[in-house]
């Protein structure tokens, strides 16, 4: 019906809507397809839905099979496209930031992961600051430093608490379980864990699986995580839920 009537708005929030079901079920070629077509729709649309758009893009890419460095340059390139919009800009440096350290580049990944915090505070996304913790703590966590990412996972955590957000804090808990049983601190982790999947939406996929898996042994070196990088993003991926897409509308 918005195809035959014109209206790119609405279509393309249709392709939004259609997006988002993707992203819960971890269907991440779909998602981008459907983005894709969402953008395809939006072409008379204002800026800021075509950033929204563009964003959830460089996501896709990041979560799903996408090969690392054609998914950083994507990024990269979706980052100049949208750079007059510092959040979403500063969310695609931070998936960047991500890809970086799956590549075993982590001093490059951590000075991603900082610098895109700056526009989350001075834009005063709180709920966005804390599950950027996320990507932040998956990258101490590849490069081996368990404990930088007990710390930032844990400030993350508190700070979606306090705000009252549960999805994303579900995920950033995931993680946090995962920090803890590396550590040896198995009662703590199965404590997050149970915490996690309190806290997720029972339609979130993830939420079923990364939690559970928290008592595997996740330790992860640098040639592990060259050579197992695809599988490393897909364990993360399933912590991506729905609620992240939904705080970018939290202003």
């Amino acid at each position: 019906m918005f195809e035959r009537e014109g209206a790119s708005a609405p279509l393309a929030e249709a392709w939004w809507a259609v997006a988002e079901v993707h992203l819960f079920h971890c269907e991440f070629e779909q998602m981008r397809a459907a983005l894709e077509q969402g953008l395809a729709a939006a072409q008379g649309a204002g800026r800021e839905e075509r950033a929204r758009l563009q964003h959830a893009v460089g996501l896709a890419a990041t979560l799903g099979p996408t090969p690392v460095d054609e998914a950083r340059r994507l990024c990269a390139s979706l980052r100049e496209e949208i750079g007059g919009h510092p959040i979403y800009a500063a969310l695609l440096q931070l998936y960047e930031a991500y890809l970086e350290a799956l590549d075993g580049r982590f001093a490059e990944a951590r000075a991603r992961a900082e610098a895109s915090r700056a526009p989350m505070e001075e834009f005063g996304r709180r709920i966005l600051l804390g599950g950027q913790r996320r990507y932040a703590g998956q990258i101490e966590l590849l490069a081996g430093d368990p404990t930088a990412a007990e710390a930032l996972l844990r400030d993350g955590f508190r700070t979606l608490r306090e705000l009252g957000e549960r999805g994303n804090a579900a995920s950033v808990a995931a993680f946090l379980a995962t920090a803890l049983q590396v550590l040896g601190r198995d009662e703590e982790a199965d404590a997050t864990a149970a915490e996690a999947l309190d806290l997720g939406s029972p339609d979130d996929v993830e939420m079923h699986v990364l939690p559970s898996g928290s008592t595997e042994s996740p330790n992860i070196s640098i040639g592990q995580a060259r050579a197992g990088r695809m599988r490393e993003r897909m364990d993360a991926a399933r912590a991506a839920t729905g609620a992240y897409l939904d705080g970018l509308d939290a202003r």
